[in-house]
């Protein structure tokens, strides 16, 4: 990142009400997420302020998860306990970090306190499937819709690591799913890892956390959790969202085909209870 985040600006009303929506809207999100890949250009968006191939909904708020939160998702908490959370789905991707106090939610006097943020990201949602999601509608009417929008590269990968790191492909060297000039290795390799707004969150005092998927190539048994996230649940191949591995903040976890390993619930699990310990 070429300059540090602003982690000083509160949430107001509107955003802290909106957080319970948009975590019960993650584990419909995730249910619907497809397989990387996308087309180039834009598409229309389909929720509150999602576009483009790899879709994103964002909010500032203070509270915690409700029963039906994240699909997958990972989550922060700051330094003076106020929880946020951050997710990545076996087709999308979710996240939250937060770092807040008290007054977190904009009541009361003092100095400024940390933002809780809500990161929800979906690859390849297709815009007709938005009329029988209802909490993903309701996002929709509580936020914003961007009508124009630019993405940096709608290929997966890409498209991440633009998200983590703000640099464009051709600085990122990151430019597909696999091979010499994509993937995780890639990432790893072209110093991407410590310029991702999880190490600048986690340096401003953020509890942060990842879960679900990452980027393209990451391997639960082989690869490390990333820098900067205090929590990491995060899979390989978990598109199936049954038979899969979770690295479970350094521990392969494998999941098999109980109606408990359903990964948009395990996932949802992980999020409330990182949200949860805030307190």
């Amino acid at each position: 990142m070429s300059a540090p985040l602003d982690l000083t600006a509160g949430p107001d009303a509107t955003t802290a009400r909106a957080l319970p929506v948009l975590l019960a809207a993650a584990a419909t999100l995730a249910a619907f997420a497809m397989s990387c890949g996308g087309s180039s250009g834009a598409k229309p968006s389909h929720d509150g302020g999602a576009p483009g191939s790899d879709a994103a909904a964002t909010v500032d708020a203070a509270g915690g998860a409700p029963a039906d939160a994240a699909a997958s998702s990972a989550a922060g908490a700051g330094a003076s306990g106020a929880a946020g959370a951050s997710a990545a789905g076996a087709g999308g991707a979710m996240a939250a970090g937060g770092a807040g106090g008290a007054s977190a939610a904009g009541g009361g006097g003092g100095a400024p306190t940390h933002a809780n943020i809500v990161f929800v990201l979906v690859d390849d949602l297709s815009m007709n499937l938005v009329q029988y999601m209802p909490h993903v509608l309701q996002m929709q009417r509580v936020g914003a819709t961007f009508n124009n929008y630019f993405v940096a590269d709608s290929l997966c990968c890409p498209s991440r690591t633009s998200m983590f790191t703000g640099k464009f492909p051709h600085n990122s060297g990151v430019f597909t799913n696999t091979g010499d000039d994509g993937g995780y290795a890639t990432f790893i390799s072209r110093g991407n890892d410590p310029q991702t707004f999880a190490v600048a969150l986690q340096g401003g005092g953020y509890r942060t956390a990842m879960l679900g998927k990452y980027l393209n190539g990451y391997l639960p048994a082989m690869n490390q959790a990333s820098m900067g996230w205090t929590g990491w649940g995060v899979a390989g191949d978990g598109y199936p969202e049954f038979d899969y591995d979770l690295n479970q903040n350094g521990k392969v976890v494998h999941y098999a085909h109980a109606a408990t390993d359903y990964l948009t619930d395990v996932i949802s699990g992980l999020g409330q209870t990182f949200i949860g310990q805030k307190a």
